[in-house]
């Protein structure tokens, strides 16, 4: 019973500090343009970004397990990212962890 609770907490722990990580790596993309934890960010993706780049301190930031629901999503991301900014839409980015420690963005969608 010990080794079954010990590993549930250590599995959520390192589920904690990736959803950490990648919350990061978003928060970079979003407040500085930064794009070097991505494997290539698309030219309208870009642009959604840096139109809430000038408020990105008030937005928030919810990282989630698993692929958007269809027909945004086709279940081959393994995150999703909701980022939610005063005055703007809701930006949804589909994520997928490459072999180089980058992500790939699959796709976005707004709502």
């Amino acid at each position: 019973m010990k080794t079954i609770a010990a590993f549930i907490l250590i599995t959520l722990s390192s589920s904690a500090s990736s959803d950490q990580a990648l919350s990061t790596t978003v928060r970079s993309l979003l407040e500085f343009g930064s794009t070097d934890s991505f494997v290539h960010v698309g030219n309208s993706t870009q642009a959604e970004f840096n139109k809430r780049r000038s408020i990105a301190s008030s937005c928030a930031l919810n990282i989630l397990e698993g692929d958007a629901k269809q027909p945004i999503g086709d279940g081959s991301a393994s995150n999703r990212a909701l980022i939610i900014c005063p005055g703007f839409r809701t930006l949804g980015i589909r994520l997928k962890p490459e072999e180089s420690g980058k992500y790939h963005i699959l796709g976005y969608w707004s709502r």
